[in-house]
């Protein structure tokens, strides 16, 4: 399979091609002060006090040269917004008048569009959130309806018809990731369908070993969720499930990580960070570009197997992408870790460039 063709030729990667040390974290070159922030791919984006939305990075509304992209750059409609997600390649979000919009490599029947600037869809009732998975998106309405678009299957056929496809589940919240989604239901269980990278085209899967989930997030072929209890499972091929750091078996049933309370997840290509009750963050898997936060140099840490705590600063929410990861401090800054290829970092240069303060990031564990 292709992610046992990867991890070793990631890991290999690392060995042969040190990196210096520096800092985990650098600060985005924004102060914001900022409310959220979403990660997908190569490109990050983040919500400022006044609803606005920030992007930087590559693809959707801040292509264009180096310069542009490796700052925060506004996006100037719609002029409020309420919630944002990134996926690989495409972006949407949610403005203050509960309207969707997206931009990026778009589903179409047969293929993709893209849309250089946010684009309105059209819904027969108010959004209230999206998630934005691998070819695909879905959201959840105001009435607590699901729709998804785009490469996944939906009551049996596969959701790429000009108006989005409505599910069979009445949601809380869903969760996208490569050809897959899960939703919470009004009864707090989990549904999945898939168009066969997880679970099989078309299968669905009803999840209720725990009383009930609080939240769940998706990375590439995995879910993990946040129960009643505050304990976090998660399942698929997750960042856990290494035979060893050659190999991935896969997890049908969700299987808790630890005894701790946990309050937030987000998974990315090959790892994940979550933050707990006590404000603190905690990241594993893939670490080959830096991207769990704990610094470069040496091929020790390039695969982490368990949640390991990063600095001792208080958090209030991760986002996890490709290969970088970005986090919002309980201070209203971000700090972004991980490759930079692509200005994902938001600090003024990609990774051929000279990093502000020597490389430093002072402040980001304060």
């Amino acid at each position: 399979m292709l992610r046992r063709l990867l991890l070793p030729l990631l890991l290999l990667t690392a060995a042969c091609e040190e990196e210096p040390l520096r800092d985990p974290f650098v600060q985005v070159a924004d102060p914001g002060p900022w409310t959220a922030v979403a990660v997908g791919g190569e490109q990050s984006c983040g919500l400022k006090t006044d609803q606005s939305l920030w992007c930087w990075g590559d693809y959707g509304v801040v292509r264009g040269n180096t310069a542009y992209r490796t700052k925060p750059v506004r996006v100037d409609a719609p002029a409020r917004w309420s919630q944002i997600s990134l996926g690989n390649g495409m972006g949407c979000g949610v403005s203050d008048d509960a309207r969707l919009y997206c931009w990026g490599n778009l589903p179409v029947p047969g293929g993709s569009e893209f849309a250089g600037a946010p684009k309105p869809e059209d819904f027969p009732e108010p959004v209230s959130a999206v998630s934005v998975g691998e070819g695909h998106w879905c959201v959840v309405t105001t009435a607590n309806g699901v729709f998804c678009r785009g490469r996944i299957w939906m009551n049996g056929s596969r959701a790429d018809a000009l108006a989005p496809e409505p599910a069979f589940v009445r949601a809380l919240a869903v969760a996208s990731g490569r050809g897959f989604a899960c939703a919470i239901d009004l009864e707090r269980q989990m549904q999945c369908w898939s168009s066969g990278d997880v679970y099989g085209d078309g299968a669905t899967i009803v999840t209720s070993a725990v009383r009930g989930w609080s939240s769940a997030g998706a990375g590439r072929e995995f879910i993990c969720a946040v129960d009643l209890d505050r304990k976090l499972w998660c399942w698929g091929a997750t960042p856990f499930h290494y035979d060893d750091l050659y190999s991935q078996h896969f997890e049908t049933l969700p299987e808790k990580i630890d005894d701790a309370d946990w309050l937030h997840f987000a998974g990315g290509w090959q790892h994940a960070c979550g933050i707990r009750a006590d404000g603190g963050l905690y990241c594993w898997g893939m670490n080959t570009d830096g991207q769990l936060a704990f610094g470069w140099g040496g091929t020790e840490d390039a695969f982490v197997s368990e949640p390991r705590k990063v600095g001792s600063a208080q958090w209030a929410q991760v986002a996890v992408g490709f290969s970088h990861t970005c986090a919002l401090k309980s201070d209203a800054t971000i700090w972004c870790a991980g490759q930079n290829s692509e200005g994902q970092l938001g600090i003024g240069v990609t990774d051929e460039g000279e990093y502000p303060d020597g490389g430093g990031g002072g402040g980001w564990d304060d």
